[in-house]
């Protein structure tokens, strides 16, 4: 590495591949330039006396080394549907788990990475829409779904959470097709893990012909896994389904991607007779481990976008001190993560402790007139933590956070008091995903 050289000719100590790291001032870390190659001596070594190395003038031809895949960006949208408004449809306690874990694994990987769970059918079209807005050629995009799905005409369909049984209609349901033309058009290469069972039910309603859709694209940059075959189950624990768990374990060593689906068979009969079926093909020695670079002829600006979409959508908002009405001596202090994407884990305590005379609710009615579903709250050491859901994507305004603040004196008497805060972080911003 040579800091500061930004010049025609490079002064470097000796022959060989250089790489150019240019470092940005916001916080999508570094790209990489085509290798540099140092080729021709144009001046004659030089002594220097201070250090006692030789210094070259030489000449850089860019190049990129034959046979290395790489990838402009890696990107991935996660889906988990586990939690089903239709009561006939069972929820899935697991889905959950196999979001955090690939989110996790993926991250490692150097994917930037969405995760949602629990998605309407228009959501999850908007999610679709969102992550394929910014996709360009040689971008690595991988779409995983985790959740109910069957399959009905050479299709598997992932059901929606607001999918209606008795009968379960495809046009109701988004079909593997549907995220296969999505990604291709793009000129991306894709990838897609459809963790589903694909058993087909005779009283689901098939597509009609401007709902079925069909794989019409013809590239070799696009492959689908499946959990299992047509007509079989997909299973799962209570620490995960199975297919997501040998993924993960396949995922951490350099497995080429069209060898993907071989090794997570191999990975699963270790632990049931469940097998993954694949469609489609990426040629090559691709895997999911591969560097990230960045061409000359890139579109820079729709990358940067994609990048700004994808902080964008982690971010969550800063801590903040509220303070009590009519208690000057105490504020609540409110601090936040994210579960996922679209889930909000808010904690607040008040501070000094007051132990057990001190109450914080949430007022969930006001909460769900902005769209939103606020869970139990859970109270621990004096912190009061809740989970804002289902964070929607047509939000259009900063979205409020209300509570109430009880307060129990010595003398038996109650100070209620309503305390809001508006998060204005980008977090709620209605473009994020």
């Amino acid at each position: 590495m040579l800091p500061g050289e930004n010049k025609e000719h490079l002064h470097t100590v000796g022959f060989g591949p250089y790489y150019c790291v240019v470092k940005t001032k916001n916080a999508y870390g570094c790209a990489l330039s085509y290798i540099a190659r140092v080729s021709e001596c144009i001046g004659k070594p030089i002594q220097n006396s201070t250090e006692g190395v030789h210094v070259l003038e030489a000449e850089r031809s860019f190049m990129l080394k034959e046979g290395v895949p790489f990838a402009q960006e890696k990107v991935a949208l996660l889906i988990g549907n586990g939690h089903y408004m239709c009561k006939d449809i069972e929820t899935l306690k697991a889905v959950e788990s196999d979001i955090r874990n690939l989110h996790t694994t993926l991250t490692a990987l150097e994917f930037k990475v969405i995760s949602l769970v629990n998605l309407k059918y228009d959501e999850m079209i908007k999610a679709l829409d969102q992550f394929c807005m910014h996709l360009q050629s040689g971008v690595y995009a991988l779409f995983y779904y985790s959740g109910h799905g069957f399959s009905c005409n050479n299709a598997t369909y992932l059901i929606p959470i607001d999918a209606k049984n008795n009968p379960l209609k495809c046009c109701d349901c988004i079909s593997s097709h549907t995220i296969e033309n999505h990604i291709k058009g793009t000129g991306a290469i894709g990838i897609a893990l459809l963790d589903c069972c694909k058993v087909s039910d005779k009283s689901t309603l098939p597509p009609s012909s401007s709902d079925a859709g069909s794989s019409t694209v013809n590239s070799s940059t696009y492959i689908e896994i499946s959990a299992c075959n047509d007509g079989f189950r997909a299973f799962a624990d209570e620490n995960g389904s199975m297919f997501n768990k040998a993924l993960v374990q396949c995922l951490k060593n350099k497995v080429k991607v069209h060898d993907l689906d071989h090794m997570i068979a191999k990975e699963m009969r270790l632990q049931c007779s469940q097998r993954p079926h694949r469609t489609g093909t990426i040629h090559g020695d691709m895997t999911l481990h591969d560097p990230i670079m960045r061409l000359l002829d890139s579109d820079t600006e729709k990358i940067d976008l994609l990048l700004q979409q994808y902080s964008k959508a982690n971010s969550v908002p800063d801590p903040v001190s509220l303070n009590i009405e009519g208690e000057p001596y105490l504020q609540l202090v409110l601090s936040f993560s994210a579960e996922f994407c679209n889930v909000l884990k808010v904690k607040a305590k008040i501070l000094p402790l007051a132990g057990k005379n001190i109450s914080v609710v949430v007022d969930k009615e006001f909460m769900k007139s902005q769209g939103v579903d606020v869970s139990s709250d859970q109270v621990s050491d004096g912190t009061f933590s809740f989970k804002i859901q289902s964070i929607p994507f047509n939000l259009q305004l900063p979205l409020k956070l209300c509570m109430t603040v009880t307060v129990k004196r010595s003398d038996g008497q109650e100070n209620v008091v309503n305390c809001v805060h508006q998060l204005k972080e980008k977090f709620v911003d209605s473009s994020l995903i």
